[in-house]
């Protein structure tokens, strides 16, 4: 599937899967395994460290709009298939950025770069 046709800039290691898609939005899934994510953003501020780290995420879930309106997606952590057990979730405006989520064997990394 070509997530850029809906302005979406995403990249994965993981295999990614759609748990549900209608005419508004797709929800895509990515199993992690229970892996600690690292969570970084391009210029964090110089107060924070390098990356928040979530031990044991289960899986990903990421909401995106296919609306051209609309540039909103969620991020849900989840310690299991539930999204009662997400350990965090946050929006974020996808039209200038890029998400990159990678498998580094005992841990992976969700990016979010600005596009260049």
């Amino acid at each position: 599937m070509d997530l850029k046709q809906f302005g979406f800039n995403f990249e994965s290691d993981f295999n990614v899967r759609v748990l549900r898609e209608d005419d508004i939005d797709i929800d895509l899934i990515i199993p992690l395994d229970n892996k600690a994510l690292d969570l970084y953003f391009d210029e964090m501020p110089n107060y924070m460290g390098k990356r928040i780290q979530c031990p044991m995420i289960k899986n990903i879930i990421i909401r995106f709009s296919k609306l051209k309106d609309n540039s909103l997606c969620t991020i849900h952590f989840l310690r299991s298939i539930d999204l009662h057990s997400s350990v965090i979730n946050f929006e974020i405006d996808y039209r200038h950025i890029k998400l990159e989520i990678k498998d580094l064997k005992y841990s992976a990394t969700l990016k979010i770069l600005k596009n260049k």
